[in-house]
């Protein structure tokens, strides 16, 4: 999703290993497609596998966590069959929405089972160009991680009561992370 060396010239992380800063970069990516529910990074022939229950409301479209799509095949099967029964889905029997990962086919879904085979998401150049506020938060977040593994606890709050007390928090993300993570949130 992110160049490593991308990051550590953005940084004033002088001392930090580069084995932490990576460790930490990969822990807010990971993060962040958790966070997000949905995946980035640009991938070819990743396959996604939907189970669609046959007792349950009718189906006709199904959204992927890796998108914008470039290229996509369905195949769908039935019980006691395997992926290798699975029978192709023709094209044109289903309309793909590229730039949200969702499959429409009026008809519904014949099987309880379907497998997306997907070329998609974005590159490292298309994440810095297309999503300076996605960088930002991560870079922030790393930097809090950093920090956090300094500092035991971060002091939010602190007010004065009959004998005095101090309320500390150590939040697991920053504040600006989860604020990025929840405007780009699939709600489906």
């Amino acid at each position: 999703m992110l160049d490593i060396s991308r990051i550590r010239g953005m940084l004033n992380f002088k001392k930090v290993e580069p084995v932490d800063l990576e460790l930490a970069l990969n822990s807010a990516i990971q993060s962040f497609v958790i966070g997000t529910r949905r995946l980035w990074t640009r991938q070819e022939d990743y396959v996604e596998d939907i189970y669609i229950d046959p007792d349950g409301p009718f189906i006709n479209t199904i959204w992927f966590k890796l998108y914008p799509i470039e290229t996509i095949s369905l195949v769908e099967w039935s019980y006691g069959e395997t992926v290798t029964d699975a029978t192709t889905v023709d094209t044109d029997n289903y309309n793909v929405i590229l730039e949200r990962g969702k499959v429409i086919r009026e008809s519904g879904f014949n099987y309880p089972f379907v497998r997306a085979t997907i070329t998609g998401g974005y590159t490292n150049d298309q994440m810095w160009s297309l999503f300076p506020d996605i960088i930002s938060a991560i870079i922030t977040e790393i930097k809090y991680s950093l920090k956090r593994e300094d500092d035991a606890n971060i002091i939010v709050n602190s007010q004065g009561f009959e004998g005095g007390s101090t309320s500390l928090k150590h939040d697991l993300h920053h504040p600006k992370f989860i604020a990025a993570m929840r405007r780009y949130r699939r709600l489906i």
